[in-house]
């Protein structure tokens, strides 16, 4: 029977006809299919393929993200910092989008906010994928400012440690023999410090925030604009500028 028609060098249509016996002449290979494992699918039309897993995405979140942990965080480091004129200012432009806040997650029950907490991770996937394509200085923090995602060229740019930003680095760790009633003490950034004898050991329990990074006059022109642009479309993207200090606070990056 006849499957398709083609048009020879005389232009006359001719018939292709197909039959048991060339089906078994030339039995048709099964389509091989992409290994199964943890590797995900190139991006953007390039070859390689980047190692992701989302399962363990989702069976690790087991709980929501607490936001006002973060928040309380914010408060007790801008109030160290910044100027009470300065101070003032942030607390308006988070009054200004607060209610729109509440108002989206007044109805959210537990797994809701658990939902999106898997969902934010699992584009962290995606976002970790293409800034290692860009090779552009980024990272990616949440609302309240916690840094989730750093990239080489940033560290490379700031001289900043990406284990520190990420609250995973352990600093300044000796070994000493002895003791001598070690004591230990944590302050307001996360960081627990003890000493024994002569050892000194620091170990970030948790990200820094963004505004640790940037002077305070960038900061308050974040969230002015934070304020303003916070529930507009999610495509919607604001340009700005800002000044990076440093680790040592020795040098500000414009």
């Amino acid at each position: 029977m006849p499957i398709g028609r083609s048009t020879g060098n005389s232009g006359s249509p001719m018939s292709v006809r197909t039959t048991a016996s060339s089906l078994m002449t030339h039995p048709v290979q099964p389509i091989q299919k992409p290994p199964s494992n943890n590797e995900g699918p190139a991006v953007h039309g390039l070859n390689p393929t980047y190692l992701q897993n989302p399962a363990q995405v989702y069976n690790s979140v087991t709980e929501p993200h607490r936001y006002s942990i973060g928040f309380h965080h914010l408060f007790n480091y801008i109030k160290v910092r910044m100027k009470r004129s300065q101070m003032m200012q942030i607390c308006r432009a988070l009054a200004h989008c607060r209610p729109s806040l509440i108002a989206l997650l007044r109805n959210l029950t537990e797994e809701d906010l658990m939902y999106m907490e898997k969902s934010f991770q699992r584009a962290l996937l995606e976002y970790k994928k293409l800034i290692g394509f860009s090779g552009t200085p980024t990272v990616v923090w949440r609302r309240t400012g916690e840094i989730v995602l750093v990239g080489t060229e940033f560290c490379l740019l700031t001289g900043w440690q990406k284990d520190r930003l990420m609250g995973t680095a352990t600093i300044g760790t000796t070994n000493s023999r002895g003791g001598g009633g070690g004591g230990g003490n944590g302050n307001d950034n996360g960081e627990s410090e003890s000493n024994t004898g002569k050892s000194r050991v620091i170990q970030v329990g948790r990200p820094m925030l963004i505004f640790q990074l940037i002077d305070n006059d960038s900061t308050v022109r974040y969230w002015d604009l934070f304020a303003v642009h916070a529930f507009e479309n999610s495509n919607h993207s604001v340009l700005t500028t800002c000044t990076l200090i440093s680790p040592d606070g020795s040098r500000h990056i414009p």
